[in-house]
């Protein structure tokens, strides 16, 4: 295990602030004799401001990756089983470490848009049409400008602009980061609300294959998961699962930092370990809420939410689930499944669930009993109106589930027919949609 230190984040401390203070005098690295006056001096203004962004950004994102890296390894050791206390005690110690590396980062996220809005503001002042993607240097500065074009745009109007960029870039540049980002989430992402919010869902596969036709090798994996996405929410649970394999093969052992596939590749695991497959049995070591001893209940519609105390996404999600068991019935059921963690979060109220008000949670000894009084506390607060079960950790590893929330959702028969990495209850309600028109 690689131990974390903080001095990449000293170092990068002091690269903003000689960033910041040279951002107006560096020297545009690209000029376009062949354009108008207007046009070339404006590019040179939008290439100034990427310099500038990219002298702060880059460094920021080389000292970061790694303390990702390790928060990402520490966090998988904490949960695994049989831990000595001491052992638990070092690992916490390290997270620590690295925790601090990373606000003394994250403390210079102003600074970054600050350097950020300039740059994205000039790139506005050319057409998309004057940059050209076969020079390398424009061809970054567009794929770059075009991903935080829709993250500088108020959260009501990124739909239509992430669908118009994205095509943009499938057209231009169909092999870039950015198009095979996209599409491996933003993009179908949008094309479904769109075509939903328009009254015509089904209006949204032939767009999402023709990203697939299009996007170049590294966008191909994220577009078939969502492929499959679309025909599992359609209830066409076999095709779904074999487009998810593809996906799945489509991905290289070996992947570059910040190629779109990996993410795919984490969200695909739950994907490929549950849907068309027999709901998994857990290991029930605990249950909140009730006396029965197996999580699902034969013939209802089942959601199991997977979730901790430390996720705020996880913990808002408590409201929401009641609103869905109102609107279905009696004919679903909601299981709230968690693993013993050796952290948590304690909100001040039921009101401030998804809030910050509230009280960390650390274990001292890390084994289930200390684990369950920090779980009661967490649900006394929450006030659930369905289960929790406390299951092992070798549960969730056989089911994929890295991170939370994530959901998934049981048929009457028994049958697996969604899952999901991730916090978008909208298309969850939508599987329920569908499940709940089959059972009728």
């Amino acid at each position: 295990m690689r131990l974390a230190h903080t001095t990449p984040a000293l170092l990068v401390a002091a690269l903003f602030a000689v960033a910041c203070a040279t951002a107006t005098a560096q020297e545009p690295g690209v000029a376009d004799a062949a354009l108008g006056g207007d046009v070339a001096e404006a590019k040179l203004r939008a290439v100034a401001a990427y310099d500038a962004w990219c002298a702060v950004r880059d460094p920021w994102d080389a000292a970061r990756r790694p303390l990702l890296k390790d928060n990402e390894e520490l966090r998988k050791r904490l949960v695994a089983d049989g831990l000595s206390t001491a052992e638990m005690r070092d690992i916490d110690e390290r997270l620590a470490q690295v925790g601090t590396a990373l606000k003394d980062l994250d403390a210079h996220e102003k600074e970054m848009r600050a350097l950020r809005k300039p740059f994205i503001a000039a790139f506005q002042e050319v057409e998309w049409s004057a940059w050209d993607p076969k020079d390398a240097k424009q061809a970054a500065l567009l794929d770059d400008a075009m991903m935080n074009l829709i993250t500088e745009t108020a959260r009501d109007d990124r739909g239509p602009l992430t669908i118009r960029v994205t095509e943009y870039l499938l057209g231009a540049m169909p092999e870039g980061k950015s198009a095979g980002a996209l599409v491996s989430r933003l993009y179908p992402l949008s094309v479904i609300a769109t075509a939903k919010d328009q009254g015509r869902p089904e209006a949204a596969l032939p767009r999402l294959q023709e990203a697939f036709d299009r996007v170049g090798e590294r966008g191909k994996p994220g577009a078939l998961m969502w492929l499959a996405e679309y025909h599992a929410r359609a209830g066409n649970v076999d095709r779904a699962r074999d487009l998810n394999q593809q996906a799945w093969d489509a991905i290289p052992a070996v992947r570059k930092t910040g190629d779109p596939r990996g993410a795919v590749k984490e969200l695909l695991e739950m994907r490929m370990r549950l849907v068309g497959k027999a709901a998994p049995g857990f290991h029930v070591k605990e249950r909140l809420g009730t006396d029965r001893e197996q999580v699902l209940v034969p013939g209802r519609v089942t959601v199991l939410t997977f979730f901790n105390s430390s996720n705020r996404v996880a913990r808002g999600h408590v409201p929401h689930f009641e609103r869905l068991l109102a609107k279905y019935g009696d004919g679903l059921q909601i299981a709230g499944i968690c693993r013993r963690e050796t952290r948590g979060f304690l909100p001040a109220s039921r009101e401030e669930l998804a809030g910050e008000n509230g009280t960390p949670w650390r274990a001292a000894v890390g084994d289930d009993a200390e684990f369950l009084e920090h779980l009661r506390a967490f649900r006394a607060v929450a006030k659930p109106v369905y289960p929790w079960f406390m299951v092992t950790n070798a549960d969730f590893e056989a089911c994929g589930i890295e991170a939370v929330p994530a959901f998934a959702v049981v048929d009457t028969s028994g049958r697996v027919t969604y899952a999901r990495l991730g916090g978008d209850l909208a298309l969850l309600e939508d599987a329920l949609d569908l499940a709940f028109a089959a059972k009728r």
